[in-house]
């Protein structure tokens, strides 16, 4: 180094000895190549208004006003490899750089994952990754529709200031989920599918109740408010019945299956602090279900009647059209004009069936809303 520039020569081994002296700060030689990436990084960033992109590893150490952190997919974030490691240790070590990433926002943090995605020349659906729902829930805006209307409202149903806001800064209301209190839309205010149909939904009991009371079948059913009330009813029904809390609780939760006096003893010293509803069992031959839409002049239209399959007591598959005779087609059109004329109601309104072995329709409960075996209409449907 010192034949031909002295001066340079000299300054080289200066740098060289530099150099060694700093690799003994780190582990190893990649550890500092990342670091001096990340520091050139740094040096390199202006104060304007430029996009950076950059991997999670690299974004270390640095903070920006506002982060983007697209692909959060399971199978993309965390990677399929994650799944494959007994150990668990991949998959905390995604779990860590998902934090990272979170931790990089100063001010505002936007988390996208794709619906689907175009794989092999096909389009497959994706799951949102795992690492969303671990969240804090009072930290997230998490409502698709935030990110595309002009002005949103968030708000615990029970702040009836937000409430009354929210009312007059719309023409109409309506929902997507029956369960939310009654009080939440006694307000002034055009409320679809209708106060109604929200109230009976609401309460399984209340719900087959008013089903009989317009002569359209149901499962046999009992108010179950005590230990004894139970054991005396499910023996008269006949095992295996089916205990529900009357309100809340879908996709199987809030139900248990008793198969005999045995699991029934179990409730004994049950805390019996609400009311439950006790159901017989139906010799089930398939379920299927029906959206009915109606307008204010009593106009209604039908979507395609859905076979519908479950595992574990949640949906899985959902076939259209049903695999029903038109008689039957004919009789769950006929049970949902009538319940939806009896409601009032002004929108949608999605009805379960139960179909027997005798060919008989029992209706098992409503839905006021988008049900999840409708879903389908969004790509199969005009509308």
């Amino acid at each position: 180094m010192l034949e031909n520039e002295e001066v340079t020569g000299l300054a080289r081994i200066e740098n060289v000895k530099e150099l060694i002296s700093s690799l003994k700060n780190f582990d190893n030689a990649t550890t500092f190549l990342e670091h001096i990436s990340l520091v050139m990084e740094v040096d390199n960033m202006n104060n304007d208004d430029t996009v950076y992109v950059m991997t999670l590893h690299a974004a270390k150490g640095l903070e920006f006003p506002c982060v983007f952190l697209p692909g959060w997919e399971e199978g993309l974030f965390p990677h399929q490899r994650s799944f494959e490691d007994k150990s668990g240790k991949a998959l905390e070590e995604e779990r860590d750089l998902h934090m990272l990433g979170i931790t990089r926002a100063k001010e505002r943090l936007i988390i996208s994952c794709a619906d689907r995605r175009e794989i092999n020349n096909q389009w497959q659906p994706m799951c949102t990754s795992r690492f969303i729902k671990e969240l804090p829930r009072k930290n997230v805006e998490d409502d698709p529709a935030c990110s595309v209307a002009d002005d949103f409202t968030i708000a615990d149903f029970s702040d009836k200031k937000a409430l009354e806001s929210f009312a007059q800064s719309v023409d109409l209301i309506t929902i997507e989920s029956e369960n939310i209190p009654c009080s939440a839309i006694d307000i002034d205010v055009n409320f679809y599918p209708g106060k109604k149909a929200l109230h009976i939904a609401q309460n399984r009991l209340r719900e087959k109740d008013f089903i009989r009371s317009l002569s359209i079948k149901t499962a046999e059913y009992k108010s179950i408010q005590n230990y004894n009330e139970l054991l005396k009813s499910s023996r008269a029904f006949g095992y295996p019945t089916r205990l529900k809390t009357t309100e809340m609780g879908y996709d199987g939760k809030g139900q248990y299956v008793l198969e005999n006096d045995s699991e029934v003893k179990q409730f004994a010293s049950f805390d019996w602090n609400t009311e439950y509803i006790l159901e017989a069992s139906v010799d089930l031959l398939k379920e299927v279900s029906i959206v009915v839409a109606r307008d204010k002049n009593g106009k209604v239209a039908f979507f395609p009647i859905a076979e519908n399959y479950h595992v574990d007591g949640i949906l899985d598959t959902s076939t259209v059209p049903a695999k029903i005779d038109s008689k039957l087609t004919q009789e769950v059109q006929r049970a949902a004009k009538k319940i939806a004329n009896a409601l009032d109601v002004i929108g949608i309104l999605a009805i379960e069936f139960f179909v027997t072995k005798d060919n008989e329709l029992l209706v098992n409960e409503l839905a006021p809303r988008p049900h999840n075996s409708c879903h389908w209409s969004l790509d199969a449907c005009n509308v």
